[in-house]
């Protein structure tokens, strides 16, 4: 049986606690706690799985204050970083760069003034995929060499 309640006491260096249920108003004595939970603190909710009837025959096996969904946050203002909070200004925003390349060519050179060097997905005027050699010459200039010329596009994200 499996009981929900409340850390009143804990002892991480002995891996124990003592855990309240509310519904009862009953404190068990000092349970262990499972190995792969990192510690327990007070008022911490947690799982206690009894497998006799004694209160002392059970062991804490989850600890449910560590992740709960109000804990989770669900705006961006509820972010926060070394500086405070982040804004939506702070957020980077991934900039990418499509090539048209018109007229047919073995050797397509790009410039794409993203100042990194992207990932490069090539489609041909049939919008088939197409495999090349990606030479990254600088942080916003490639080559790509294919077996035969075609016109295309070369998507860079």
């Amino acid at each position: 049986m499996a009981k929900k309640g409340i850390v009143s006491t804990a002892d991480n260096e002995n891996r124990k606690a003592r855990v309240l249920f509310p519904e009862s108003n009953s404190i068990t004595p000092e349970l262990p706690i499972a190995l792969h939970i990192s510690e327990v603190r007070v008022n911490d909710t947690v799982l206690v799985d009894f497998w006799g009837s004694s209160m002392a025959e059970g062991i804490i096996t989850e600890n449910l204050s560590v992740i709960t969904p109000q804990s989770i946050p669900t705006k961006t203002s509820q972010l926060e970083n070394d500086s405070g909070f982040v804004t939506v200004d702070q957020i980077p925003q991934a900039s990418t760069y499509t090539h048209t390349q018109i007229v047919p060519s073995q050797t397509w050179s790009i410039n794409h003034s993203l100042g990194r060097f992207p990932p490069v997905a090539v489609v041909d005027s049939a919008g088939s995929v197409v495999l090349g050699d990606v030479k990254y010459l600088s942080a916003d200039d490639i080559e790509i060499s294919f077996t035969a010329a075609f016109a295309g596009k070369a998507y860079l994200n």
